[in-house]
């Protein structure tokens, strides 16, 4: 008999940011999946933006995965400032796994069987 499969999603990976000496978790949500997906017009557009190292879509991303205001304003210039003085690879690999992640529903995306 085949073994029985899983009906549970996976848990949601932490994607943490060291921002200002503190690290923070990107946080899957609707509300910023929505608010990325705005701004930027599509996930996918976030995640080549991402991926391309733009600083200000690494903040915009950050800015929402944490859950902050929208992503306009005073707060998100705080937000990349925060991101410019952090590790830009580390920020980037968070945001790209953590947009990854949101088109996958919320759960971490697990390798296929082989």
């Amino acid at each position: 008999m085949p073994p029985k499969k899983s009906t549970t999603a996976a848990a949601p990976a932490a994607h943490a940011v060291t921002l200002a000496g503190k690290v923070e978790t990107l946080v899957p949500s609707a509300k910023a999946m929505m608010g990325i997906s705005t701004a930027f017009g599509g996930l996918v557009p976030a995640l080549d933006r991402a991926r391309q190292f733009d600083v200000n879509a690494l903040a915009a991303v950050v800015h929402l995965g944490l859950g902050r205001p929208t992503a306009t304003g005073k707060e998100l210039e705080r937000t990349a400032a925060q991101v410019c003085a952090a590790d830009l690879t580390d920020v980037a690999v968070a945001v790209v796994g953590y947009l990854s992640d949101l088109m996958n529903g919320g759960s971490q995306v697990k390798p296929k069987a082989g």
